[in-house]
């Protein structure tokens, strides 16, 4: 039924909106190899360390959010002459743009292990992620603001809004090894464990409401959709039988992805890295569920309803099952897969003689669904000694082009503290920006031998 399907959809936006993070994260943290945890950006990147421990959960916490539309700020107004909110959706219905997203994601680091082999470090470990994105048109926001009563005659267009999302553990290996004189190149594998999904296969969606002579008026809607699940169907149902262990030790989705990575001394004060991410897909084989349209193209009429008192039942509610027995959706359990969202870095850096102030550029990009999402960054590095370091960077996207982040790491025998940030003001007036990020951990490291956060030649 379609009251099911919509009350299902309305508690997954519910659960995944607020609650994950992320968009293009690590710009200020690429090349800043001091952190092991950069070796995720680039399985090139090797610490100056024999092992590295990373404490579970604790060593590792990413999550960022990126709206292209808006910000809280710009949804929520507040009146004048007093300190109380409303609700406006005036600002992102004015959207010049055709499609707006909504891109977030959430990762921590359940185990991470790496260690030196000969010329060559190692990487091993188990990674808990979730990415979610959210696309939306003008249209939509129109009709769910002012509803359909202004749009006598004229047509909406829905078509692209799409909900995706995959919540799947990562276990990994990687190396990095020479290749020659000051060269590093660097490889990872993952088996990909998928926990849940929801992914947008058709979406092809328009609102016509005309004038009727008989019931006022009629919605005239085009209905080429399509929708698949799997591992969440539970979840977000009314049933009870949901076990959180189940879902979680569940090895009935399955998927692969690659990393691969360079990372090259150009003479003595220029270095070059490149690298391509998430290259891969997963297939979902655990009890998977499909929606889609029966029909092109419907017609509603309205409804006839006895207000009297004697008529106890719920006015929307037989609006909705009228609705549902006009709309049919056919539902099955076709296996399906979906594939990662592909990033891709390139970095240049500049380091001084005194080997204390590096300067980069980087380029990003990301593979969307609907378009190539990229972003510039350009950052500055201090290294006082060989226990601190200190960013500042500059980083641009699309629809948040004013972004300053700031990075960081601390080394204390055997620990290390770090943090990075791509934009410091989304930390303290977050509601106020499109974009928002964070990673931090604490690591263990032994030996404690460090110098610098440059690649330097490799031992013998």
């Amino acid at each position: 039924m379609i009251k099911k399907l919509t009350i299902n959809i309305v508690a997954g936006l519910l659960l995944l909106v607020p609650s994950l993070l992320f968009s293009q994260t690590g710009f200020t943290e690429y090349g800043l190899k001091g952190i092991p945890q950069s070796s995720n950006l680039n399985p090139a990147f090797k610490p100056n360390a024999s092992l590295v421990f990373g404490l579970p959960v604790i060593s590792s916490v990413n999550a960022g959010i990126y709206n292209t539309a808006f910000s809280f700020n710009d949804i929520f107004v507040q009146h004048p002459g007093d300190d109380s909110l409303y609700f406006n959706l005036t600002r992102p219905i004015n959207s010049k743009s055709s499609s707006n997203y909504l891109s977030e994601s959430f990762s921590v680091d359940l185990l991470s292990v790496g260690f030196r082999a000969g010329n060559g470090f190692m990487t091993v470990g188990i990674r808990n992620r979730v990415n979610a994105r959210f696309y939306y048109t003008p249209d939509l926001l129109r009709f769910l603001w002012n509803g359909n009563g202004g749009y006598i005659g004229e047509q909406l267009f829905l078509s692209g809004t799409a909900l995706y999302e995959e919540h799947f553990n990562d276990y990994y290996a990687g190396i990095s090894f020479p290749v020659g004189y000051n060269v590093d190149v660097g490889i990872r594998a993952h088996f990909l464990q998928g926990l849940s999904n929801i992914s947008t296969g058709r979406s092809n969606l328009t609102l016509l409401t005309e004038p009727d002579n008989v019931t006022g008026y009629r919605l005239t809607a085009q209905t080429d959709f399509s929708v698949e699940t799997s591992g969440i169907n539970d979840l977000l149902s009314d049933s009870t039988d949901f076990s959180p262990v189940d879902y979680f030790m569940n090895f009935g989705n399955i998927g692969y992805s690659f990393d691969v990575g360079i990372d090259a001394r150009m003479g003595e004060q220029f270095v070059l890295q490149a690298s391509v991410t998430d290259f891969g897909q997963l297939f979902w084989y655990g009890n998977p569920k499909n929606y889609s349209s029966s029909e092109a193209e419907v017609t509603f009429n309205g409804i006839d309803y006895d207000f009297s008192a004697e008529n106890e039942s719920n006015a929307f509610e037989t609006y909705m099952d009228s609705l549902g027995n006009l709309l049919e959706v056919k539902e099955d359990a076709r296996v399906y897969q979906s594939f990662l969202r592909t990033s891709m870095f390139l970095n240049g850096q500049y380091i001084t003689l005194d080997e204390k102030h590096v300067f980069n550029l980087l380029f990003a990009g990301r593979f969307l669904e609907q378009s190539f999402e990229f972003a510039l960054s350009a950052g500055y590095t201090f290294m006082p000694s060989d226990k601190f370091a200190f960013k500042l960077s500059y980083n641009y996207l699309k629809y948040a082009p004013l972004n300053l982040g700031l990075g960081f790491y601390f080394n204390f025998k055997p620990f290390q503290l770090y943090f990075t940030t791509d934009n410091v003001a989304g930390l303290f007036y977050i509601y106020g920006q499109h974009y928002a990020d964070f990673h931090f951990g604490l690591n263990i490291l032994i030996p404690y031998q460090y110098k610098n956060d440059i690649p330097w030649e490799h031992a013998p």
